[in-house]
């Protein structure tokens, strides 16, 4: 199971709680907005192979006004997404949000103690709103 309101409970160093939540709200309007439901399978290939359940909040008409926007929900959403995974895939963890002109969006640590110093690996997310099993592997 991997479920996209733990974002919000503040275990990864460099995303906050409220943050989180906005990950977990963008990625529930995202995948919705496709015709998922809560429980889809989300399968890993690639640096394993991996078979995940999603799970993500109530989505609202709220939720849908506020993050109408597909750009900003995919990236949300896939960051989200890519946060839980990271964590449970690798063992790392985000410490911290990388400046634009990087080539990366996260810097990645063991989480003991995320100062810039720590930074062991770095996460690029490239979220798509729709695509084929094909196109999408992690």
């Amino acid at each position: 199971m991997l479920n996209l309101n733990d974002l919000g409970n503040s275990s990864i160093p460099g995303i906050t709680e409220s943050l989180g939540a906005a990950m977990a709200e963008a990625g529930g309007v995202c995948l919705e907005s496709q015709g998922h439901a809560p429980g889809i399978r989300l399968s890993i290939r690639g640096y394993s192979a991996n078979i995940y359940f999603l799970e993500w909040p109530a989505i609202s008409d709220q939720s849908r006004r506020a993050w109408n926007n597909a750009d900003e929900d995919t990236e949300y959403g896939a960051s989200g997404v890519a946060a839980l995974l990271v964590t449970r895939e690798t063992g790392y963890t985000i410490i911290e949000r990388s400046q634009n002109g990087t080539g990366v969006d996260y810097w990645l640590g063991d989480g003991r103690n995320p100062l810039p110093c720590e930074r062991k690996a770095r996460l690029e997310v490239s979220g798509i709103r729709q695509g084929s099993e094909g196109v999408v592997i992690a």
